[in-house]
C-alpha cells in the first residue's frame, strides 16, 4: 500500500507535534512534511504531490484562507483543511 503524504503548514513547532500524534494516536500512518512560510508552501507545492494539505488558520503574515487559494490554484485535485488552536466560533465560520 503506498504511503500517505500529508503536507503541514505550521510555524508553531508545539501544534505540528500535536498534529502529528493526533494523527499517529489515530491509527493514520502518513507522511508529514512540515513548511512554516508562505514560500516554503508555493514552493513544496509546486514540486510534490500530496494527498492531503493541513495549513494553520493564522500564520505571521500569512494564513489559511490565503493557503486555501493558492492550493485550490496548484492542486485543485487535493483536500485541504485547516487547523487552529483558537476555540472561538468566528475562526471556524470564517470558512463557511
Amino acid at each position: 500500500m503506498t504511503r500517505l503524504r500529508f503536507l503541514l503548514l505550521e510555524d508553531n513547532p508545539l501544534d505540528a507535534e500535536v498534529i502529528h500524534l493526533t494523527l499517529t494516536d489515530g491509527g493514520v500512518e502518513c507522511e508529514l512534511l512540515r513548511v512554516k512560510t508562505h514560500a516554503e508552501f508555493v514552493k513544496v507545492l509546486e514540486t510534490n504531490a500530496f494527498n492531503l494539505i493541513l495549513a494553520d488558520y493564522t500564520l505571521p503574515g500569512f494564513d489559511g484562507i490565503s493557503a486555501l487559494k493558492i492550493a485550490q490554484k496548484l492542486c485543485p485535485d487535493r483536500t485541504i483543511t485547516t487547523t487552529t488552536s483558537s476555540s472561538q466560533k468566528t475562526t471556524a465560520s470564517s470558512y463557511i
